[in-house]
Parts: structure tokens; sequence; C-alpha cells
């Protein structure tokens, strides 16, 4: 199964867009524990090797069933403000 990530972008109208900026090959299953996704973090995303802080949200489906990846944001703890 592949999941793919997304920003979003302003197009000529000045209207929120997604754009696809990558994407996951995985096995599909649910993630219906934190270990699962742990194990996406580290195993996908790698976010056990940066160097900032990263906030990403996984949308899914109600079956818990991975449709996307969104980065929310990233840096130091200090300059990041999630609420």
């Amino acid at each position: 199964m592949k999941i793919k990530e997304y920003t979003t972008e302003l197009d000529v109208d000045k209207k929120n867009v997604l754009r696809e900026v990558g994407h996951y090959v995985i096995v599909k299953e649910k993630y219906n524990s934190p270990q699962k996704f742990a194990d996406f973090a580290r195993e996908k995303l790698h976010l056990d090797m940066r160097a900032e802080e990263y906030v990403y949200i996984l949308g899914l489906t109600s079956k818990n069933h991975v449709l996307g990846v969104f980065e929310i944001s990233h840096g130091s703890i200090i300059d990041q403000c999630v609420e």
C-alpha cells in the first residue's frame, strides 16, 4: 500500500491546495496502537535520526488505515508552537 505525504500550497486564486511531496510503501494494516505509530515514525519518516523536532499528522480512515501524512512543523521546541 502506498501512503502519500502532502503539503499545502496556495494556487493562483490564493486557495489552499494539496501537493504530493512523497510517498511511503507499507503493508496495509490497522494503526491501532502507539507502538505502530512509533514504528512508522522511525522506519518511514526516520524521525529518530533527525536533528530537529518534527510534528506530523497521519490521516486515518474510520478503520485506522493511514490515508496520508502531513508535516505540521519542524524546528527546535523553542521555535515551534503547536496547540
